[in-house]
């Protein structure tokens, strides 16, 4: 299983008997995905930042 790096977490527990349908999985993955994005943006935001500072 993937580990959101950023977040330095897993879900624990969420092993492949949890998910019951085809649906479950994917939400799983979309929290990964989404995790992902608010990473990119919270580091683009972090370089922007640092960039403008004198």
């Amino acid at each position: 299983m993937p580990i959101p790096i950023c977040i330095g977490v897993s879900p624990d527990g969420l092993w492949l008997e949890a998910f019951q349908t085809d649906q479950d999985i994917r939400a799983y993955w979309r929290g990964y995905a989404l995790a992902g994005v608010v990473c990119a943006v919270l580091l683009i935001i972090e370089l922007v930042a640092i960039h403008l500072l004198p």
